[in-house]
């Protein structure tokens, strides 16, 4: 299970607003304190599912509650698990055609190229034939640092994740 952060905040009743169930006394005559706190508790959970105390208090509230709430965090995760296996399948498809579209054009360039140097066109045959080689270099060394840089990132994110959200200090 994530990680469970509980704050108690306590705030006088006179920030807490005018709400009559704030305001009563217990005797029913409305009369307001100056001096009350009232206590608010703020609960929240790093994980798909609360903890099983938090679960059983549903079952009370509607019994079977906390089956159903069991049952449909399982099928958004297996939801969101098909997606991002399209994700990465559209991924993969994209950069595959890539390379192969690249491959096409690299040999076209590469082809007419051949044909200028053949016709004694040797300086326009070489502009034809290194400009794919210069841009297949760049798009290789882009590639390879914008999936550093989303490591890098990637990494940071799961470092704090796994220390709860709270930054070290």
């Amino acid at each position: 299970m994530g990680n469970k952060k509980r704050r108690n905040h306590p705030v006088s009743l006179s920030q807490a607003g005018q709400d009559e169930h704030l305001r009563a006394s217990p005797h029913g005559t409305g009369a307001q304190s100056s001096n009350s706190l009232a206590y608010f508790e703020h609960l929240s959970y790093e994980s798909p599912l609360p903890p099983p105390q938090v679960l059983a208090q549903y079952n009370v509230v509607s019994p079977g509650l906390a089956d159903r709430i069991v049952e449909w965090t399982q099928t958004q995760t297996a939801h969101r698990m098909r997606l991002e296996d399209a994700v990465v399948f559209g991924d993969v498809r994209r950069a595959n055609w890539g390379l192969v579209l690249g491959f096409a054009v690299a040999i076209a360039f590469w082809g007419e190229s051949f044909w200028l140097v053949i016709h004694r066109a040797i300086y326009a045959g070489a502009a034809f034939g290194g400009a794919p080689l210069a841009t297949l270099a760049g798009c290789f060394v882009y590639g390879t640092r914008v999936r550093s840089k989303e490591r890098i990132l990637k990494s940071a994110q799961m470092v704090h994740s796994a220390r709860g959200g709270r930054q070290r200090g």
